[in-house]
């Protein structure tokens, strides 16, 4: 990611019950596995370690927070990539296999 890929004036609203996953991406925002082609994900034993840190720590409220998460990330991966964000997503199927399982 280099300055200037993302538009920083751009403005977005996060609904409230999705707020804490957005805190939890921000916690993970320097964990990103770098590849060949630059950003390929988060971290997610780096997830797993900051979501237990926050008091996250049940199985079901982990598996919440963690697709929450992955929501966030696809978004930005394909916010930097240029796709547009209902292109990726039909409900909860996701279309573009190289950002991950559906």
């Amino acid at each position: 990611m280099r300055p200037g890929d993302i538009d920083s004036t751009e403005e977005f609203v996060i609904d409230h019950d999705n707020w804490p996953a957005w805190e939890i991406f921000q916690e993970c925002r320097t964990q990103w596995i770098i590849g060949i082609n630059g950003l390929a994900g988060l971290n997610y034993v780096a997830l797993e370690l900051v979501m237990g840190w926050c008091g996250i720590t049940g199985a079901k409220e982990q598996g919440d927070m963690w697709r929450k998460v992955r929501l966030i990330e696809r978004g930005m991966l394909a916010g930097l990539r240029g796709v547009k964000w209902e292109v990726l997503f039909d409900g909860t199927k996701h279309k573009d296999r190289s950002l991950g399982n559906g």
